[in-house]
């Protein structure tokens, strides 16, 4: 399986790390543009008949718990059905908040256990992440994490995500999560770089654990579409323009030239709440009556056979 996943990565550009530094995305190019367009004859290899959208927010500081209340309104209100990945120690503070957005239909991912930030020097700054621990303390936030989640809603969650999942993408670590999951009754991860969707496709099937590759943008398409590599303030959050122009050519090029795609995006509520880029980029979504769906809605649909 290591081996079979060294394979699918060779030869891929990498994406900025989620919740790490990031710099500017590489300059669009002609062979890079028609990587979207593999892409997209993938999707339509799988099934997929149109543009979806699979959105969720990673909600890794106590600012997103308030956040995300607020988002979540806005986001029924549009008809656009999202999914949270939350640290264990972020659920058991906004438990009553969580448990109100799960009753909304929200979906919820484990994102393990451990707290994924710490706040010095006026902003916050990331921390935990997995490939600076050893296996065994892997395992053990992973298996926090699903506990608590079965602590706060009294059922366990269908789908995963690492935390700042971008620097753990090595085969041999994404082979230990899916060890750890299948057990535990996982459906589904979404826990990989743009890289293996442009390889394999919008759902990629690990030996009977679907992973949902989140995506970038046509113009980018190796670098992930996330709040973090478009802010340009990471202490009072402000989210550049470019985030909405990039969200609104994918889908406005891929609409007009009736490419089928999978678009797995996510952000962080507190830096997308109130931003006027991300609320045009919700405005595009119904302008181009793009369908939302949630992970475990992709798996039935899309999976491989």
């Amino acid at each position: 399986m290591i081996a079979a996943l060294r394979r699918l990565f060779a030869g891929k550009a990498a994406a900025h790390p989620p919740s790490a530094a990031a710099t500017d995305p590489p300059a669009a190019s002609a062979p890079v543009a028609n990587l979207f367009r593999h892409y997209s004859s993938l999707c339509e290899a799988a099934g997929v008949d149109k543009v979806y959208l699979v959105l969720t927010f990673d909600c890794d500081t106590d600012q997103d718990i308030a956040a995300a209340r607020d988002l979540d309104v806005d986001l029924r209100r549009r008809g656009i059905r999202a999914g949270y990945a939350v640290p264990g120690v972020q659920l058991e503070r906004g438990a009553s908040t969580w448990r109100e957005i799960r009753q909304g239909g929200a979906e919820f991912l484990n994102h393990g256990s451990q707290a994924h930030a710490e706040y010095r020097d006026d902003r916050y700054w990331p921390v935990t992440f997995y490939n600076e621990m050893s296996e065994s303390a892997v395992l053990a936030d992973v298996r926090r994490g699903h506990q608590t989640l079965l602590d706060v809603f009294e059922s366990g969650p269908e789908g995963f995500r690492a935390p700042h999942f971008g620097s753990f993408q090595a085969p041999e670590q994404l082979e230990l999560l899916y060890d750890c999951l299948r057990p535990l009754e996982y459906r589904y991860c979404s826990t990989t770089i743009p890289a293996l969707g442009l390889s394999r496709g919008p759902v990629v099937d690990m030996r009977g654990l679907a992973e949902l590759p989140t995506t970038g943008s046509y113009r980018y398409p190796t670098t992930l579409l996330d709040s973090w590599t478009y802010l340009t303030d990471r202490c009072d959050y402000q989210l550049s323009e470019e985030y909405f122009e990039l969200f609104e050519e994918t889908i406005r090029l891929l609409t007009e030239e009736r490419l089928p795609a999978i678009l797995t995006y996510y952000a962080d509520p507190a830096h997308v709440l109130g931003q006027k880029p991300f609320e045009r980029a919700l405005d595009a979504i119904g302008a181009f009556g793009v369908p939302s769906l949630q992970g475990r809605e992709v798996i039935q649909r899309f999976r491989p056979r």
